[in-house]
Formats: structure tokens, C-alpha cells, sequence
């Protein structure tokens, strides 16, 4: 296979996806069978003479590479389909990171390459110095051990002269040591180890920052348990009454500490009932006997103590969640029936027909179809006793499905087999036999 040029062309056409036993010849062929006449065609391969599957070709001129492009790209060649693009020229690739600060060795030094992963480092070398003390005084001997994402150890050797070092590279490379074939090369460089740097002493030295002890937590005494006791409810309260009609109403049964009308939040206006708050629980006790089922201002009062705590208050309704008997509250339950999964809806139950093979689903529909349109549509394949859109209850619009009635089972078959998959109305509607139908027993 032929090599292909560096320099790069205007009228250079590059082609990719070829197979690897495409020779240069089929793709000659294969171009001028597309009505193009090549000047050049190359193949890109590797060293060992394989090809990478992609070529270049050049034309007499730009236009007649851009008209090749155009028949190229998307034409079939053994079996593949090919592609082909204007040439971008070589790839550039990245420079090379610059060497460290490493000492460069001179011609007496010896790479020694492709040891055995699976042997100790103590072993190679004492197998090392054996066999490089047959081509002269070795001076300096170290092994080294990648890591094992990086290969098989090496070695570095150091000879007294540089012929000694000659005759090592030309008499080991290539010969077998424990099974491997070894590489022997000039070594370029010394290895050499990141010197760590100097610790900085005195008024240099980085200054440590002393931790501060953490302050200990004071515990929070436990909050007082609201008491309800001296807490008066009042409900069905007449809307006209505020705070302080209702301090005047209760005051003259004991000390009234607070009286407080709820508001709704979005009206603003009295929600009919509220809290009352006595010094003691007699006086609280003395309000409810004299007050209960009185009636003010045309409302009979419902007058209890304050049996809930405030919604607010998460600790307190833990607490008095369950009733002194031990039954669950309402609250809870209503909190309980919330966090419940919803049982899945009963599946439909089929219609009971006289012939369920006369029934037909068409899904897929589009929104603007009608009954009449589908009964039209499939009455080229026999007699529609009916058809029916299924439609939302809320709006009665299409829900995008239906059903279509034949007369007879054989009408219904050759619809299914002729118009599953086909338009109607801009889309591919999809028929098949109805399954939410039965046959009566």
C-alpha cells in the first residue's frame, strides 16, 4: 500500500470507512464507476503495512473535489457504506512536555527492558549482574518497578568504558532472560527521584493555628407543658362579637386573662369561635356550668375546656395525640388516612357482545376525528354496524382512540389486515382486535 504525502491540498479528497482488505485498485474503480477521474488514490496504513481503513485522492481541481464529495459520501464499496470529507492536512499533534532537570547519561550507560513482572527485584538483579558481568566490569546496577498500570520493570546498568557498554547492547539485546526476550538500548538519561523540598525553619517556618476548645452546649431547661385547665373553648359564637364583647361576656364568672376571637385568614372576619384564658380552673369550670347553652345574640354557646393543643405546637400534640382512654384522635386519623397509598382502580369489565371478533380498537387516532369519519374510512372493507370515540368526560373532547363494528368476522379480518400501520388523517393509526369486549356466556 502506497504512502500518503504531508503536504496538504486544496483538491485532496479524504475517505474513511473503508475495509481493511480494500486495495488501492478497487477504490480507483470504484470512483471512476461514480463518473470521477482521480489523479491520485493513496491508502493510509500502519508499519506493518495494514490498512486504517481510509485513503486519499486527489482531483485536478477543487470543484471536481467538491463534485467528488458529493458522489463519495454515502456511496456503498464491499459491503460498507463510505464517507467522504475535504482534507484537513496532518494531524499536528501536541509538543511534547518538556524533559525534567535529569542528568544525561553518558555512552556507558545501559537500559535493560521487558524483565518479568513475576519475579522479585532481588532475583533480577542477581540474574543481571551475572550476565552482564561476562561483557565487563559493571559499576552501577539498579532495577526499577513500574507500577502496574505502566508495564514490566527495567534496569539500568553502568559499565567502566564505553566499549564494555557497546559490547553489552550488541550481545543481550534480544537474547532470553527468564523467558523474556530482553530490550538492551543506550540508556539517555539518569533516573532520577523528586528531591523533596527543605523544611523551613525559624521565622519562615508556616505557623500552625491553634484550635480553639469547643464551647460546650448549655442544655435548655425543658419548656413548661401547656395546661389547659384554665382554658375555656367558646363556639357558635355570633359573628358580630369581638375580643372585647366576649372579655365582658365571661368576666363576670372570674378573672379573664385573655379572650381572643379567631380570624379566618383570607376574610378577616370572626370564624365563630375562640379561646378564653382564667386565672384559676375553678373560675374556668364556673364559666362552662353558667355559660354552656346559654344563648347570645340568638346563638345557644357551646362553652368546654380546651381539649387540643395548638397546631403549632409539634411536641405538645405528640403528647395529647391519643384521647386518656387510649383511642386514637380524629386529627390522627385524618393524618393517618392522608399518608395511605390509594388502591389501584378496578380494571373495567368487558362489554359481552354476540361476536367479539367482529370488534376492532383503533388507537392512535387524530383529535379531529370523528364517528363518521372512521365509519367511512373502514367501510371500504365491509359493512360498519358502528363506531364510537372515546371522549374526556370533562370537555368531551378525543381522547385519540375508538372502536369500529363489522357486520361480519371476515370483514373485520381483512380490516385488521389491511389498515394496521397506514394513515388516516396524518397518522399512522394502529388496529387490532378489541380486547374489552366478551362473548356472552
Amino acid at each position: 500500500m502506497a504512502d500518503t504525502g504531508n503536504e496538504h491540498s486544496e483538491n485532496a479528497v479524504f475517505v474513511r470507512s473503508l475495509t481493511t482488505e480494500t486495495s488501492v485498485e478497487e477504490l480507483t474503480a470504484h470512483v471512476a464507476g461514480l463518473g470521477l477521474n482521480t489523479s491520485n488514490a493513496s491508502l493510509f496504513s500502519t508499519k506493518e503495512g495494514t490498512s486504517k481503513g481510509c485513503a486519499l485522492l486527489t482531483f485536478g481541481s477543487a470543484e471536481d473535489a467538491d463534485a467528488a464529495i458529493a458522489k463519495i459520501d454515502g456511496s456503498q464499496l464491499n459491503g460498507n457504506e463510505i464517507h467522504a470529507r475535504a482534507d484537513k492536512g496532518p494531524t499536528r499533534r501536541a509538543p511534547r512536555r518538556p524533559l525534567t532537570d535529569a542528568e544525561p547519561a553518558d555512552a556507558t550507560h545501559v537500559f535493560i527492558g521487558n524483565l518479568s513482572p513475576e519475579a522479585e527485584l532481588s532475583d533480577i538483579k542477581s540474574q543481571l549482574s551475572e550476565v552482564l558481568g561476562t561483557y565487563g566490569q559493571v559499576d552501577k546496577l539498579s532495577v526499577n518497578k513500574r507500577s502496574k498500570t505502566r508495564g514490566r520493570p527495567w534496569a539500568s546498568a553502568k559499565f567502566s568504558t564505553e566499549e564494555e557498554a557497546a559490547a553489552c547492547i550488541e550481545g543481550l539485546n534480544g537474547s532470553d532472560l527468564s523467558g523474556n526476550a530482553l530490550n538492551v538500548t543506550r540508556l539517555l538519561r539518569l533516573p532520577t527521584k523528586k528531591a523533596k523540598a527543605p523544611k523551613k525553619e525559624g521565622a519562615d517556618a508556616p505557623q500552625k493555628k491553634e484550635r480553639k476548645p469547643r464551647a460546650k452546649k448549655e442544655r435548655k431547661e425543658p419548656e413548661a407543658q401547656v395546661t389547659f385547665d384554665t382554658q375555656v373553648f367558646a363556639g357558635n359564637v355570633d359573628r358580630s362579637i369581638d375580643d372585647d364583647k366576649l372579655n365582658e361576656l365571661f368576666a363576670p364568672h372570674g378573672n379573664v386573662v385573655s379572650a381572643k376571637i379567631s380570624i379566618h385568614r383570607k376574610t378577616k372576619e370572626s370564624s365563630g369561635w375562640g379561646y378564653i384564658e382564667f386565672s384559676t380552673a375553678e373560675e374556668a369550670q364556673a364559666a362552662i356550668d353558667n355559660l354552656n347553652g346559654v344563648e347570645v345574640e340568638g346563638r345557644a354557646l357551646t362553652v368546654a375546656l380546651r381539649s387540643k393543643p395548638k397546631r403549632n405546637d409539634r411536641r405538645t400534640r405528640k403528647k395529647t395525640s391519643n384521647d386518656e382512654d387510649g383511642e386514637e384522635s380524629d386529627e390522627n386519623q385524618t393524618r393517618r388516612r392522608r399518608k395511605a397509598p390509594r388502591e389501584p382502580r378496578p380494571a373495567p369489565e368487558p362489554r359481552v357482545v354476540d361476536n367479539p371478533d367482529c370488534h376492532l380498537f383503533v388507537g392512535n387516532l387524530s383529535l379531529e376525528c370523528e364517528e363518521g369519519d372512521l365509519k367511512e374510512h373502514f367501510s371500504q372493507h365491509g359493512n360498519v354496524k358502528a363506531t364510537s370515540i372515546t371522549r374526556s368526560q370533562r370537555n368531551n373532547r378525543s381522547r385519540g382512540w375508538g372502536t369500529v363494528e363489522f357486520a361480519d368476522a371476515d370483514s373485520a379480518s381483512a380490516a385488521l389486515n389491511n389498515m394496521n400501520k397506514t394513515d388516516f388523517q396524518g397518522r399512522n393509526i394502529v388496529v387490532r382486535m378489541d380486547n374489552g369486549v366478551k362473548r356472552a356466556d
